[in-house]
């Protein structure tokens, strides 16, 4: 089963101690966002600062959670009503992450969360997947991800340890 509704993300997220909507951001934060641990604030400081944003545009499960904080959160269609700094790019992850990294732009990235249910695939060995789950939030991993890097820049925040997150 692969997890892809928002709800469902956050909900398995939060009992694994990680966040389920990271937001990505450029080294020189033009939209002063480093500290702030709410997405929608951190959006509100994005779009006052019209720093760029991209968007997959996809309409895929994290860009209708993100059109999601932009409605409900900020108040306003940002399909309607976006500046030259959001940028929908219909393009996946990857391609998005590639595109916020050239443009020194932000992006809000999802976890890729697959759940396989071992009743009905007997072949699957769940403990093997706890264990992999257990390293990820442990010390080790945590450091293991906060560690890893592409041309000396830092790709992912954990925060398993986060109590806030």
């Amino acid at each position: 089963m692969t997890l892809s509704a928002l709800s469902q993300k956050r909900t398995f997220a939060a009992q694994k101690g990680m966040s389920a909507l990271p937001q990505k951001r450029p080294k020189s934060d033009p939209a002063g966002i480093r500290d702030l641990k709410d997405v929608a604030k951190a959006f509100k400081a994005i779009k006052a600062k019209s720093a760029i944003f991209i968007s997959r545009g996809d309409r895929s499960g994290t860009h209708l959670a993100e059109l999601g904080i932009w409605h409900k959160d900020i108040g306003i269609d940002i399909e309607k009503n976006k500046g030259p700094w959001y940028k929908a790019v219909g393009q996946r992850m990857s391609g998005t992450l590639d595109l916020a990294v050239a443009d020194n732009g932000y992006v809000l990235s999802d976890r890729g969360i697959i759940l396989v249910n071992s009743a009905k695939h007997p072949n699957v060995k769940p403990e093997f997947g706890q264990q992999f789950i257990d390293w990820l939030v442990s010390l080790e991993g945590q450091n293991a991800i906060a560690n890893y890097k592409i041309k000396g820049e830092q790709l992912f925040f954990p925060n398993a340890t986060d109590p806030g997150a």
